[in-house]
């Protein structure tokens, strides 16, 4: 009788056999066990915050119970989990808390960051001041801490058109626009053509710049040079002022040490006012005029058409080989 028995060995090796097979893999393959723990964790890690995905998007920021910014873009993607939200086609205006003026900015791509409410607009940037003004360049970032528009990038600027439909041609490099202030700074290498209504050209060049979103003052900074026709004048600093209406070139005050030079004479001041409607130059602050070796000085030196006819007050002449001579 060995068949029972045979049945009952093969019964006892299968049981083993099976044991050991468990033992091989708990020990020679733990990585492959997981609990219901671990997988939920593993899960949680390797999802990603889900993206906001909207077409012709719109956002409003307010501060202080006022509207900051206002922004649309035909196309928004970004969520809070990541801090920020990528921009198609931006159109962002940004306003002054203290009186109508704002900055118009459109650009063809760009980021706003949803904690701090800064915002960058890169491509084919226009910057559109409230009076007027037309900025371009490649790329700005707004500050919300202080309100604020900047670049380092080139920069080119167009003004207002006058009454014969020319404007003011500005190129340089950086920009720094005060939204609260109401003021734009180029803030290098700054130079700027503009023709007058007489049909003559004025070329000016500078480090700086300023224009106001306020009112009608161009200002030039550092090494400033006009030239005017025939006509140079330098000195430290330059400011401009347009007619309100008109959009026209009215005056122009140079200070801080002037020197003037034309073909066949110069002068020197410590400032110059001139009227460019007037055609009137007038030299303030020790004003000394040389002409041929022929010196002249005054309290007040004045040049009319063009430099054309020079009147002094308070004159006292020096000519060459003779005295100096005082005239009342």
């Amino acid at each position: 009788m060995r068949f029972p028995k045979l049945r009952v060995a093969g019964r006892l090796l299968a049981g083993l056999l099976f044991f050991a097979l468990m033992v091989e893999v708990l020990i020679f393959s733990p990585k492959e066990i997981s609990t219901p723990e671990d997988i939920r964790t593993k899960k949680s890690q390797s999802e990603t915050p889900e993206e906001q995905h909207m077409e012709g998007a719109s956002l409003v920021e307010t501060s202080d119970g006022r509207k900051e910014w206002e922004l649309k873009a035909d196309e928004a993607k970004g969520s809070k989990e990541k801090g920020y939200m990528t921009l198609k086609k931006v159109q962002a205006k940004f306003f002054s808390k203290n009186d109508g003026t704002f900055f118009n900015v459109t650009g063809d791509r760009g980021q706003v960051w949803l904690n701090t409410k800064d915002m960058e607009v890169q491509g084919n940037v226009v910057i559109h001041s409230s009076n007027g003004h037309i900025f371009k360049t490649n790329s700005v970032y707004y500050k919300s801490g202080d309100k604020a528009l900047r670049t380092g990038d080139p920069v080119t600027m167009v003004g207002p058109k006058d009454l014969n439909g020319d404007r003011l041609n500005l190129e340089g490099r950086g920009l720094y626009a005060s939204i609260e202030d109401g003021f734009i700074d180029i803030q290098d290498d700054v130079r700027v053509k503009k023709t007058l209504e007489d049909g003559r050209n004025v070329a000016i060049r500078s480090t700086k710049a300023r224009f106001s979103s306020k009112s009608k003052v161009a200002s030039f900074k550092d090494d400033v040079t006009v030239d005017i026709a025939s006509t140079r004048i330098t000195g430290p600093e330059a400011h401009f002022e347009y007619d309100s209406k008109t959009q026209t070139l009215t005056s122009m005050k140079v200070e801080g040490g002037v020197r003037i030079s034309d073909v066949d004479k110069w002068a020197t001041a410590k400032k110059v006012n001139m009227s460019f409607t007037k055609d009137r130059f007038v030299l303030n602050g020790s004003p000394r005029l040389v002409q041929n070796n022929d010196e002249l000085r005054g309290e007040e030196i004045i040049f009319l058409d063009g430099g054309k006819t020079v009147q002094v007050r308070r004159a006292k002449a020096k000519f060459e080989d003779t005295d100096s001579k005082e005239f009342p």
